[in-house]
């Protein structure tokens, strides 16, 4: 099985969703809980790369500022 890092398209559809889950979730918290994941001390690397994609794109669209697709 590939890792999802090596498919970029697959790779931004699961940052996009999981943010959408977060925001649908939190709501505007949703910027805080997600860098509040990011930071978590036991991720892997991958892990943190993967929550930090995650963190900036809720942050771009809690804060109203443009996303790509």
């Amino acid at each position: 099985m590939k890792p999802i890092f090596d498919e970029p398209e697959q790779y931004q559809s699961a940052v996009a969703k999981t943010a959408e889950a977060l925001i649908s979730k939190f709501g505007k918290l949703a910027d805080g809980k997600a860098w509040e994941a990011a930071r978590m001390p036991n991720l892997t690397r991958s892990e943190r790369a993967y929550c930090e994609a995650v963190a900036v794109r809720v942050t771009r669209l809690v804060r109203g500022g443009s996303v790509p697709a």
